[in-house]
This record gives structure tokens, C-alpha cells and sequence, in this order.
């Protein structure tokens, strides 16, 4: 149970907790030397570090932006970083997903806005990110975006933002609450609740960590106690003597303290966000042009319990479109397992197909095609 929990705490559930975690590093000791699609220099277009100010929160954020050099003003994205630590273009050992996208992106017409995530890098904010919630990274995406619509190399009314895994559930939150969001692009998101999607990754991904069918029935089976005494109990210290004791009940034989260590992460404001937070309602508000690109292979967001709610919350938008690439697992990559374990061991970066798919959808929201 620690490697798992592990995992999901250090980066790797979409909705609320995940991104490339212990067993992407565990997989990266063998890493393959080759990452051909990894951008090098030169490039055909400029890139400036610049910095942009969310004024509520009084926090400065460091970044990098990429500008064709030709025709504009051009249309811009803003790049919101999946759960965990982000740092710009990095996505975990080896390899750099967003760099990638960046360099794709600006070689076809479209500037990019990369930003280290508050509290990393060279941005400021609180280094806890337990301490933030989904609220103030969909803040700090629209400050990105008003930093976009005062650049003269930029078309203020052709701005959008592309979310990765959490930052599939960030950017839906930023576009319902600005008029200034041209588009959203949502990749490896979901519109299930926090506890659900920790569920089915835990069911699907224990495996892969060697766990056997009856650990993982306990494991469930604690994860479901930990979520309802969250439910049931808002002060935090409360719940903590709450969960301590149904464990120490159902679970006599397990270190009380080794439990309880696992699950400290549910007990702060980030999590306790994404355990209330209604994201079909926040979709269902979002009237710009919406693109959704989801995995066949990916087992952090099942298609098999995702993929119809996501299109039940889109019911009705009026320009909606969700696009299931059958091959590619939670990181664009074309996969075999789909299993984190398989991450680095890849050499392939992001799939050409969702980089087309992506990126044609763009460039035919903001008239690059006309």
C-alpha cells in the first residue's frame, strides 16, 4: 500500500493527486538513453523569460514564452501543469511532455506560455503545495492569461488554455470564471469526483505494483473509510482521531502510525477542494470551445468509468469535441500496458496523433486554418 499511496501523493492522479511518481522513478533507473523528440536548438522561433503577477494572491510567477517570428498578433495558450511540483517543461526524469507541445505548438502559429506552478522554480507562493488548492492554480492560469492579452506580439481575443491531468480540471475552473478564455484543451482530464478517480486508480494501477487481489481489497476498503470520514467530519483533527480508530477496528494487525502517515495528504486544503469540488457543474458553465483528449491505455483516467460522464457534463455545449486516442496511455504516449511503470521506458515523448489532434484543433478555433 506505501509504494501506491506514495504515488498517487508524489504525483500521479489526474484529478487530484497525480503526475510522475514513484513508479515512474523506479522505472527511469533503466531509463533508455534516447528521447528523440525532446526540442533542440536552434529553434525558428524567439523565446523570452518573462514574469506575470497574480495580483490577488500577491504572488509573482516566473516563465518562459515562445513567439513564431513571423505574421501576429498571433493566438496564445497558457500551459497549466498537471498535480505535484511543475517546473515549466519538465514532466519527470527524461522527459520533457511540455516542451514538447511548446515546440509543436509555436512551429505551427501559436505562442506559448509555460510557467513554473506556484511555490516551484522561480515562482513565488507557498512551497507546501497541500497548502493551495485547485482554486488558486486557476487564479494564477488567469493571470497568465491577462498577461497574454496586454502583449502586443498577441491577439487579446485569441487566447485559450491547454490543462494536463489536474490541469485538466484547473482550466475548466479558470474559463467558468473569465470571459477572456478563448478555448480550453483538457488532456488525461475527468469529470469524476476526487475519492472516485483514487479508487479506480488504486483498483487499476496496485497491480502493476506487485500488490496481490486481497491487499488491494483492503486497500480499497480503507481509502473508502478515509473518504467518508472526510466527508463526514470538516475539522481535520477530528477526523484524524475519527479515521485512527475505524482503522485501528477493521485493520488491528497494521501499524497504527504507518497508516495514518499515508493518508496525512487527504487531511489539507488541497485535497479537501477536490473531495467538494463539482466539476461536471464548473464544465457545464465554460461556454468557450472545449477539446478533450483522453487515453485508451490510461489507467490513472479510465475510459471505461470516465469517459460518458465527460460527455454528459458536455451535453448541450455548444462547441464541444472529445477525441479517445485507443493507444495512448495518461502522458500522450503511445503505450503498450499503460501502467506508470511503462513511462520511462518509452522513448517516445507524446503521441504524433495527439499532437495533431491538438494542435488542428486549435489552429481551427482561432482561424490559423482560414
Amino acid at each position: 500500500m506505501e509504494s501506491i499511496m506514495k504515488f498517487l501523493f508524489t504525483g500521479g492522479l489526474a484529478l487530484a493527486l497525480v503526475g510522475l511518481g514513484a513508479g515512474i522513478s523506479r522505472a527511469a533507473e533503466n531509463e533508455p538513453p534516447r528521447k528523440p523528440q525532446t526540442p533542440k536548438a536552434p529553434f525558428p522561433y524567439a523565446s523570452e523569460e518573462v514574469e506575470f503577477v497574480n495580483t490577488g494572491a500577491g504572488i509573482r510567477l516566473a516563465g518562459t514564452l515562445t513567439l513564431p517570428r513571423s505574421g501576429g498578433p498571433h493566438p496564445a495558450v497558457v500551459l497549466v501543469s498537471g498535480s505535484g511540483p511543475g517546473v515549466r517543461d519538465h514532466g519527470g526524469p527524461g522527459h520533457r511532455p511540455s516542451a514538447v507541445l511548446t515546440d509543436h505548438l509555436t512551429r505551427q502559429g501559436i505562442a506559448v506560455l509555460q510557467y513554473d506552478k506556484r511555490g516551484c522554480g522561480q515562482s513565488e507562493g507557498n512551497r507546501d503545495l497541500m497548502q493551495s488548492t485547485m482554486a488558486d492554480f486557476a487564479d494564477d492560469a488567469l493571470a497568465g492569461v491577462k498577461y497574454l492579452r496586454g502583449r502586443k506580439e498577441i491577439d487579446p481575443k485569441r487566447v485559450g488554455l491547454y490543462g494536463h491531468s489536474e490541469g485538466g480540471s484547473v482550466v475548466p475552473l479558470a474559463a467558468s470564471r473569465s470571459k477572456d478564455v478563448a478555448f480550453i484543451v483538457l488532456a488525461g482530464a475527468s469529470v469524476l469526483s476526487a475519492d472516485q478517480i483514487i479508487l479506480s486508480q488504486v483498483e487499476a494501477i496496485a497491480p502493476t505494483f506487485g500488490e496481490s487481489p486481497e491487499q488491494v481489497r483492503q486497500n480499497l476498503e480503507a481509502l473508502r473509510l478515509a473518504f467518508e470520514t472526510l466527508r463526514a467530519e470538516k475539522d481535520d483533527d477530528a477526523a484524524k482521531a475519527r479515521l485512527a480508530k475505524l482503522l485501528k477496528e477493521r485493520q488491528p494487525n497494521r501499524p497504527q502510525e504507518e497508516a495514518m502517515r499515508q493518508y496525512g495528504g487527504f487531511f489539507s486544503p488541497y485535497f479537501r477542494f477536490h473531495l467538494s469540488h463539482d466539476q461536471p457543474a464548473t464544465i457545464r458553465k465554460v461556454r468557450c470551445p472545449i477539446l478533450v483528449v483522453n487515453g485508451g491505455k490510461d489507467l490513472l483516467i479510465l475510459e471505461k468509468i470516465n469517459l460518458a460522464p465527460m460527455k454528459a457534463a458536455l451535453k448541450g455545449h455548444p462547441d464541444a469535441t472529445v477525441k479517445l486516442l485507443p493507444n495512448v496511455n495518461h502522458m500522450l504516449q503511445t503505450a503498450v500496458t499503460g501502467s506508470p511503470e511503462e513511462y520511462n521506458r518509452i522513448e517516445e515523448t507524446v503521441s504524433p496523433e495527439a499532437l495533431k489532434e491538438i494542435t488542428d484543433w486549435i489552429r481551427q478555433r482561432t482561424h490559423l486554418n482560414s
